[in-house]
């Protein structure tokens, strides 16, 4: 005899039973076989734990066989066992119907609505499962009509963007045209090249000769004088403008420090360029940031920012400082500095202050000293003595010896070489020395030896032509 199965879940139930004791499907109207559930003959246990008088039953739907306790399933006979509510007095929840073991569930129904049987749990490719009875699917969505016109747009913008770009390459390059290298250094000389370029843009240059001059001691022969609009070697010529807008003039030159001491001058303070139309700059840069040290030869070169191209053969040089004795010469060859030349008076004139016999050998006028150059409205007078003593008595002076000119009357310059004249011991001779004076320039000038204690003093005039 085959056992009843539930028409819904397929869980087999003992006949006459109302609902099914798996899924809760009405299985009969009647209800013909349910047993209530009660409590069990032992009162000592829970209503829940009571026996089940009917072996084919769940516990949870087992009838009570202690009158005394209230049934733990629901009251109302319509809902099925697995709904039964709790007893709201023991707050006991009824056994589920598998607690008992009375059946095993089914396994769950076939899906052979998949292509190909059924899918592999695991397998994230599998299609989805088509839809039931009573279940819509949606239809497919046909794919998007690209559209073009974005494409076509960016397109049109690109052509722009490129053309726009094109004319603005185009421009710059007109603004910075390419130097051509056919610019060739032109080479003249001052004999040969009178005219005005201040409309010649190109790089000139006029070679000196037989044109030096002493500053500061420093012997200073000129080379040649160029002009440009920047030079590779001196950033401070350089320009960063659309147009060109200076021109610098160089001036090449050779130094000899000859005056026993270190120069410490600034050529763009002592050096100025007095333009053809007679405007004055200062230099703008050097090769040498001072002067040259003591006995140092170099090469050197110094720059100036002329704005425009210039005429080289009609500049004048300018060496000196506003409070320095200046110099200005034209920047030519041969040109003629005897002006600034020194001046030198050979004068082997002797005298006798006290007992001593002295002797005036020589006498310079310069525009410079060792390592400096003479005050605005001064020069430099250099005289070189001779001493003897012929006495017994030792001869110690100090500071005893000036020099006149005009209204002015000085003491020997800080570098005077004097020292031997200050101690003369009896029977010294042919003791030398060297003062230095810096005075107005005058057509003669007189030395005053001071007297004092058992001492005449004495005065020697000279000039100096």
């Amino acid at each position: 005899m085959s056992q009843a199965t539930c028409p819904q879940c397929h869980a087999p139930y003992t006949p006459g039973q109302r609902f099914c004791p798996n899924c809760g499907k009405q299985i009969s109207s009647t209800g013909e076989g349910v047993i209530p559930t009660v409590a069990a003959s032992n009162s000592s246990l829970p209503p829940t734990m009571a026996a089940n008088s009917n072996e084919g039953l769940p516990p949870t739907m087992a009838a009570g066989s202690n009158p005394n306790l209230p049934p733990v399933g629901n009251s109302n006979p319509n809902l099925p066992p697995t709904m039964a509510a709790e007893d709201p007095a023991n707050h006991q929840q009824p056994y589920s119907q598998y607690a008992s073991g009375a059946y095993t569930p089914p396994p769950p129904p076939s899906y052979n609505g998949y292509p190909g049987g059924t899918p592999t749990p695991n397998d994230p490719y599998a299609p989805p499962p088509p839809p039931g009875p009573g279940m819509y699917s949606m239809p497919p969505i046909p794919p998007k009509k690209k559209n073009s016109l974005p494409w076509i747009i960016g397109a049109v913008v690109v052509v722009l963007v490129l053309a726009v770009c094109g004319g603005s390459l185009y421009g710059i390059t007109q603004l910075f045209p390419k130097k051509s290298t056919d610019n060739k250094t032109q080479t003249t000389t001052d004999n040969n090249n009178n005219g005005d370029n201040s409309n010649d843009t190109a790089t000139k240059s006029v070679t000196l000769t037989n044109l030096a001059i002493s500053y500061a001691t420093d012997q200073i022969t000129f080379t040649s004088i160029e002009q440009a609009d920047q030079f590779p070697d001196d950033t401070y010529t350089k320009t960063y403008s659309y147009e060109k807008k200076s021109n610098f003039v160089r001036i090449h030159m050779k130094e000899k420090q000859e005056g026993g001491r270190s120069a410490y001058f600034s050529y763009s303070s002592a050096f100025s360029l007095i333009l053809p139309d007679k405007t004055t700059i200062k230099a703008l840069n050097a090769s040498e940031f001072s002067g040259p040290k003591e006995g140092e030869q170099r090469e050197n070169w110094v720059d100036f920012e002329t704005k425009k191209p210039v005429d080289l053969n009609s500049l004048v040089l300018r060496l000196g400082t506003a409070e320095e004795a200046q110099m200005e010469f034209p920047l030519k060859s041969n040109a003629d500095l005897s002006e600034y030349l020194p001046k030198q008076a050979d004068l082997n004139k002797a005298f006798n202050y006290g007992p001593m016999k002295w002797t005036l050998n020589t006498a310079i006028q310069r525009y410079d000293a060792p390592g400096s150059q003479a005050k605005k409205g001064k020069v430099f007078v250099i005289v070189s003595l001779t001493a003897s003593n012929p006495s017994s008595s030792d001869f110690w002076g100090y500071d005893y010896i000036r020099l006149k000119s005009g209204d002015t009357t000085a003491a020997p310059e800080y570098t005077s070489d004097d020292d031997d004249l200050n101690d003369l011991s009896a029977g010294a001779s042919n003791v030398k020395g060297t003062l230095i004076f810096q005075v107005p320039p005058s057509d003669t000038y007189t030395l005053v030896f001071a007297s004092g204690k058992n001492l005449s003093g004495t005065n020697v005039t000279f000039s100096i032509k």
